[in-house]
């Protein structure tokens, strides 16, 4: 019986040691952006003109998450949005690619015709692989490329990646 009761009570201070760990945490919402200017040249002999962008993405570029980098517990990508600017009238981006180079995320939108603002369908696989990269390096490279119908001109190009964000007290 004894045995019994010294199995139920190590138990019980294991459960309530575990939840106090959970109770010292807390949850906040964090969207990293990025946004890039990419200049299209006329350097095409045809009727298109290619371009290609890589930057950096660095989650501690966000104050709150670099005041509390040491806390993060776990990171979760929700969704990415993106915004396209400067796509003049009668034109469009033939196609556009937008990868991130450490977890084989490409995403691939073609014939855009005007300036628009969409979320990028990205699997939640692919989203955990981007959180959990990002847990781990703090930081990834995003290229963005393609090709444009119109050169010269400055095509803009934001990315949201709104994220969950779970740190200790």
């Amino acid at each position: 019986m004894k045995k019994i009761i010294a199995f139920f009570a190590i138990a019980g201070l294991l459960f309530t040691l575990n939840s106090c760990e959970e109770g010292l945490s807390f949850k906040f919402n964090s969207d990293f952006k990025l946004n890039m200017d990419i200049d299209i040249e006329d350097v095409s002999k045809g009727n298109t003109y290619p371009f290609t962008h890589t930057t950096s993405l660095n989650i501690e570029d966000d104050e709150d998450v670099a005041n509390r980098i040491e806390e993060i517990k776990g990171l979760e990508v929700t969704e990415i949005e993106c915004s396209l600017t400067g796509i003049p009238e009668g034109e469009s981006i033939l196609e556009l690619n937008v990868t991130v180079e450490n977890v084989n995320l490409t995403v691939t939108l073609n014939n855009i015709t005007e300036s628009d603002t969409l979320m990028l369908p990205v699997s939640d696989v692919l989203l955990d692989a981007l959180g959990n990269n990002l847990f781990e390096n703090h930081q990834t490279s995003i290229t963005v490329s393609g090709e444009s119908t119109y050169a010269p001109m400055v095509l803009g190009v934001n990315l949201l990646f709104r994220s969950k964000i779970e740190a200790s007290l």
